[in-house]
């Protein structure tokens, strides 16, 4: 999951994205129907890319936000970042 907010993938992913939207009729509000597919490895991988892209939206989002918010939010991360390096020491 940690590659969805790889920038360089951002416009291949847009591109999938509004094909899979006019495809399924999603726009239309049915987005059931990435659902409803019977082979089941297709139902995983449209699920997959769908949390995917929810996760690159709201990464690229964090540029919007108050900079306090942004400030604190990236000073937990470092935190998280260096305890797990001194764990893996």
């Amino acid at each position: 999951m940690i590659l969805a907010t790889d920038m360089e993938k951002h416009n291949a992913d847009l591109t999938r994205l509004k094909s899979v939207v006019k495809e399924n009729s999603i726009d239309k509000g049915k987005i059931e129907s990435l659902s409803q597919c019977e082979d089941q490895k297709e139902v995983f991988n449209n699920q997959q890319f769908i949390l995917e892209c929810a996760i690159h939206s709201s990464d690229l989002s964090q540029g919007t936000r108050d900079w306090e918010i942004v400030h604190d939010w990236t000073y937990l991360l470092f935190d998280e970042f260096f305890m797990q390096g001194d764990l893996e020491l």
